[in-house]
């Protein structure tokens, strides 16, 4: 069970969030559907760059993302990832 869903910083970049309550593997291969498709239709759109900043690192990574910093937030470490769709 997730969810999954954008936020729009400008014509060319959104922000991606995934909550995610359960993992399983039938969870796992959705969820890898559902990022292809978004990740398609946001090409389509022209959106050239996603950005996420995370507190689960292996997660973004698992998702091919490419960690580019990090922000502490409320005393945690949070990883800033990127996607580039161009």
């Amino acid at each position: 069970m997730f969810k999954l869903w954008i936020e729009p910083i400008n014509d060319k970049e959104v922000m991606v969030h995934c909550d995610v309550w359960a993992w399983d593997i039938s969870i796992a291969r959705r969820l890898d559907q559902e990022v292809d498709k978004m990740f398609e239709e946001l090409r389509d759109r022209g959106v050239e760059r996603l950005v996420t900043v995370s507190p689960n690192p292996r997660f973004c990574r698992y998702l091919a993302g490419e960690k580019i910093g990090e922000e502490l937030i409320d005393g945690e470490v949070y990883g800033v990832f990127l996607w580039e769709l161009a």
